[in-house]
């Protein structure tokens, strides 16, 4: 279950170091390589997706709001399959601190 009142934004070394990323799409996913950073990381495709809805500066959106778009963007998925896709993908944006949680 979504946790109430909890949105999610890009954090703000995302909007600073955007112009130098550099993206690749593989079988697997998306390669997203920081060269200030030096790091590199391997992102599913619905957390490429995530990661885009909240690309804009000032965007905050809940996890059930990210899973409504995820289900616009798929309407055959299976919505309790996408709610916990969406999780999954929530944890590892946080772990790899591309993006933020605040409590509304």
């Amino acid at each position: 279950m979504p946790s109430a009142g909890i949105h999610y934004s890009a954090c703000d070394a995302l909007f600073d170091a955007l112009p130098s990323i550099l993206w690749k799409s593989v079988d697997e996913g998306w390669v997203r390589f920081d060269p200030h950073a030096g790091e590199t990381l391997l992102l599913a495709p619905i957390t490429r997706f995530i990661l885009d809805q909240l690309s804009t500066p000032g965007q905050q959106l809940s996890e059930a709001a990210l899973s409504q778009a995820v289900l616009q963007e798929e309407p055959d998925a299976d919505p309790a399959e996408c709610r916990a896709q969406v999780k999954i993908a929530l944890e590892a944006l946080l772990d790899a601190r591309l993006i933020q949680a605040t409590q509304h």
